[in-house]
Parts: C-alpha cells; sequence; structure tokens
C-alpha cells in the first residue's frame, strides 16, 4: 500500500511539473531593454539622493512590506524609509551623488540586480564637506507592470 501510495505521489508530481510551461530565456534585445529601464531607475535615485529628496526614493521601492533599504547593517523598511531619510537630509546643507560606476545582470524578465560605485561628497549643516566611497547593490523586480526597488544595500 505505501509503494502505491509512493507511485501515485511520484506520478502525480511529473504531471504537475511537465504540465508547466517551459521558460523562454530572454532574447539580448530583452535583456537590454530591462537593463535601460533599471539604468534609469538607478540614475532617477542617483538624483534623488543628490538632492536629498527622500519622498521621491520612497517612491522608487516597491510598496511592499518587505522591502527595504539596508544601511550600515540598519534595515528601514519601506514605510519607515521617507521619514528616516527625512531627519538624516534635514542636517545636510548639500549632498553631491552621482554613481561613476554601474553594472546590470538581468536575472528573469522581472528580475534584475546592479551594483553601483559612487563617490559622493556631503556637507552637513555648519560643517565641512566630506568624501566617502561607497558601493550599493540593488535588487528591482517589475510588479504589475512598473519596476520597482524591492532591496537596497
Amino acid at each position: 500500500m505505501k509503494a502505491i501510495a509512493i507511485l501515485l505521489t511520484v506520478g502525480v508530481f511529473i504531471s504537475i511539473v511537465g504540465c508547466q510551461p517551459a521558460v523562454q530565456p530572454l532574447t539580448e534585445h530583452q535583456k537590454a531593454a530591462i537593463a535601460d529601464t533599471v539604468t534609469r531607475l538607478a540614475d532617477d535615485l542617483a538624483g534623488a539622493i543628490s538632492s536629498r529628496d527622500a519622498s521621491r526614493i520612497a517612491d522608487l521601492f516597491a510598496d511592499d512590506p518587505y522591502a527595504r533599504y539596508i544601511s550600515d547593517g540598519t534595515v528601514i523598511p519601506r514605510n519607515k524609509l521617507e521619514k528616516t531619510l527625512g531627519k538624516f537630509y534635514a542636517g545636510l546643507e548639500k549632498l553631491d551623488f552621482a554613481w561613476n560606476r554601474k553594472e546590470v545582470a538581468v536575472l528573469s524578465p522581472d528580475v534584475a540586480t546592479m551594483t553601483t560605485w559612487v563617490v559622493y561628497t556631503a556637507t552637513p549643516k555648519g560643517g565641512q564637506p566630506a568624501a566617502t566611497r561607497a558601493v550599493f547593490t540593488h535588487v528591482y523586480a517589475r510588479q504589475n507592470g512598473n519596476w520597482r526597488l524591492v532591496s537596497s544595500h
């Protein structure tokens, strides 16, 4: 009886897996289009950071409970991102921020990652400018036809 149950389970599993549509690999044109979209979004992010626009940054993230920004080991969920960044940016007089290198990896029709390098200069209110180097990894996902950040660190 146990052998029959195992055979039936395996048979059902094989029929379910066998009925799944075949995944078609992305063409180079499709990968390039996704990479261009993700690059534009990353450039929008850099512009929002440079202008210290916490609302615009938050809008680039997926409206998802799992979307987050991670900074120096601190996890900032999407629903607290605008307020947290707003407090940080309030202490700055100026922020010069632009990517100096970007690399995109298209993982599927709906997921891509981007690694970015930056040397940015932050000037605190009443303070001196300080240059900092950083590397970021961003995960983008297409949800309901729109590309959004789901993770950035």
